[in-house]
Formats: C-alpha cells, structure tokens, sequence
C-alpha cells in the first residue's frame, strides 16, 4: 500500500486521476445527446422508478415519461429499460 509521503505516490495519483478523467470524457459524450428532462428519467428509471412513480416525481404525465424513454432508448441504441440502466452503470452516467 502507497502511503502519501512515499515517492511513488504523486505518479499512482497522476495515474489515478488521469484515467478517471478519461472515463467521465467518454461518458459525457455518450450521453450529451440527452436534454436534461431525458437524464432525469433515465437516472430515476435507474433508481428503480416505475413510469407512474417517475411521472410524480417529476409533475408530467405518464405518456410524456414512455416518450422521454422512447427518446432515450433511441438516442442510446437500447431496447429496455433494463438494457438503458445496465449502459448508464456501464458507461458511468452521471446526475
């Protein structure tokens, strides 16, 4: 184990740092395409939020949450709900 004062430390930060840098660039770029309403009902729906549960969250209607959803599955190339959690976990979604 690294301790801070040992000289090695600064270059396993660096390193550290460098990749969780690239990881949040790929990410951000994955999901840009989204607006900001589609983010919310994709970080719920990741929450475990039904439709109807997403909908109160959020003050819409159920319809417009199926059509977020539809947007979202589109503009990430999946099928289900299941299938958009599994890419955002994947593809480090952030809120």
């Amino acid at each position: 184990m690294l301790l801070k004062q040992e000289p090695a430390w600064q270059r396993f930060r660096d390193a550290v740092l460098s990749f969780l840098q690239h990881k949040d660039t790929a990410a951000d770029g994955t999901f840009a395409a989204l607006s900001a309403r589609e983010r919310q009902v994709l970080a719920l729906m990741a929450d475990g939020l039904s439709n109807t549960d997403i909908a109160d969250r959020l003050q819409i209607s159920e319809k417009t949450v199926r059509n977020h959803a539809s947007n979202l599955f589109d503009k990430l190339g999946v099928w289900s709900r299941a299938q958009a959690t599994v890419f955002a976990r994947d593809h480090g979604f952030s809120r």
